[in-house]
């Protein structure tokens, strides 16, 4: 079975991406492998990975090819692969369906969306955030979109209702794929303190790109700078710096890591994690944790299903869709409120940290429910696919 994957990044120094990918790999291969078929993934990327690939080892194989919207032969050949194909699968990375990150990016992403559609091969929009939008073009764009795919799935009930009100499409809501990435518990010195760890958003510390429609309501670095004092003054606690997007030596605007390590210098009595080639090496050490504050979405899910407290830093409404989704509202609203309520709203969730994991594990049980009925959905459409 001849799989196009669009969206999804498995080399890419975004860790969130790279999630993304990897564990819809995984899922997918794993129900086609329960149905006996063979997979052949084709990945449209941004950027040649240089590195081996293997969403499963048993029965699958990807193929790369690079994006490249100013060539002639680029778009040639992405219609003839298309149309070979059994199946496209398009995951916009999990939060671009939206023009908060630009409509010049969104744009771009709909004219491939468009391209694949055109070639008439099933098409699924994955389980994603859709919207919010800002413009009136993006949300033509986004109508004629949804309006002509095959299924239309998304990560939250928030995500349906908007596409329900946009489109005449009524999408299926599950969870995000990411929940099933792989790891395996850190093993750190145990020493009787209570870990901590803090993932610093370096799009958020620099107030997003230079073209995103970001604002936020509190200051973001002082509200980290005054969680790292408050948690260093106490003895109880042991702090971790983890990056999300970016590895050491980075010094570009986004890179979690140059903040990180800027942090790391300003408080040398926290631990900065340094050594990680993949987001399922993130993982091991953040399920190492206690407890976990995150902006970036993916790193605060990696926390969320590996059991751990987590305190999501919300900067878009995707983050409210998610984890209210599954009955989950502990987070900090960094669009809203102020500095000084956020630091202490955060500081009284560490206090309960072992109430927050209670209520992790409960709310993952409602996770585990939706992501049993993705992959039965998906056995569907497999069936589906592989028999026309």
């Amino acid at each position: 079975m001849k799989i196009a994957l669009l969206g999804l990044e498995f080399e890419n120094s975004n860790m969130g991406c790279q999630a993304l990918s990897y564990s819809f790999a995984h899922l997918f291969s794993e129900v086609a492998r329960s149905l006996n078929i063979e997979v052949q993934y084709y990945a449209i990327l941004f950027d040649d990975s240089q590195k081996d690939i293997h969403p499963n080892t048993d029965n699958s194989h990807v193929e790369e090819y690079k994006i490249e919207y100013k060539s002639f032969s680029f778009w040639r050949n992405a219609k003839k692969l298309f149309k070979k194909c059994d199946l496209i699968v398009d995951f916009t990375g999990g939060d671009s369906f939206s023009d908060i990150y630009g409509c010049k990016r969104f744009l771009l992403g709909s004219l491939l969306k468009n391209v694949a559609i055109n070639s008439k091969t099933p098409f699924m929009l994955a389980p994603q955030t859709y919207g919010p939008f800002l413009h009136s073009y993006d949300i033509f764009l986004a109508k004629r979109i949804i309006n002509r795919a095959r299924w239309v799935f998304s990560r939250d009930m928030e995500s349906a209702q908007l596409v329900k009100s946009l489109t005449r499409k009524v999408p299926e809501s599950y969870t995000d794929v990411a929940f099933v990435l792989p790891y395996k518990k850190a093993l750190l010195p145990q020493n009787g303190k209570i870990k901590v760890g803090i993932n610093v958003s370096g799009f958020l510390w620099n107030q997003g790109y230079s073209f995103a429609k970001l604002s936020l309501g509190i200051n973001y670095p002082l509200y980290n700078e005054t969680i790292l004092k408050h948690l260093l003054q106490d003895d109880r606690y042991e702090v971790y710096l983890i990056p999300h997007v970016g590895y050491p030596g980075d010094v570009y605007g986004e890179s979690d890591y140059s903040i990180c390590s800027k942090l790391h210098d300003i408080f040398p009595d926290t631990i900065l994690i340094n050594s990680y080639a993949s987001p399922m090496d993130l993982k091991n050490y953040i399920s190492a944790m206690d407890i976990f504050i995150g902006a970036r979405m993916h790193a605060a899910i990696a926390a969320f299903s590996s059991g751990v407290a987590t305190i999501p830093v919300s900067y878009s409404p995707k983050f409210e869709g998610l984890f209210g989704s599954l009955g989950y509202n502990r987070l900090i609203s960094a669009r809203t409120g102020s500095t000084e309520s956020a630091v202490e709203e955060t500081l009284d969730m560490i206090e309960k940290y072992d109430t927050m994991t209670e209520e992790v594990n409960e709310c993952l049980k409602k996770a585990n429910v939706l992501i049993s009925r993705f992959k039965e959905r998906l056995a569907e459409i497999i069936n589906e696919c592989s028999e026309s």
